[in-house]
């Protein structure tokens, strides 16, 4: 796919969704390799964020969204 770090962070060559049949009809038009992923455990990211490190881009992508200033995770000073 020739696929360099530097294109991937352009995003010019890659898109996201969290449908599925968005994802598979991109097939059919424009996208060569579709990838569908499962849902990343909220477990695996506080696991990450407790070591102090990040997650890829868009793996923490939530849905129903949060509302504003609702804390889920203990924050410890």
């Amino acid at each position: 796919l020739d696929m360099s770090p530097e294109k991937i962070a352009d995003q010019e060559h890659i898109t996201y969704t969290r449908e599925d049949a968005v994802a598979l009809n991109t097939l059919n038009h424009d996208a060569q390799l579709v990838f569908l992923l499962n849902p990343t455990k909220i477990s695996e990211i506080i696991k990450v964020a407790s070591a102090g490190d990040k997650m890829p881009q868009k793996s923490t992508y939530f849905y129903p969204k949060l509302l504003t200033g609702l804390v889920f995770n203990d924050l410890k000073c």
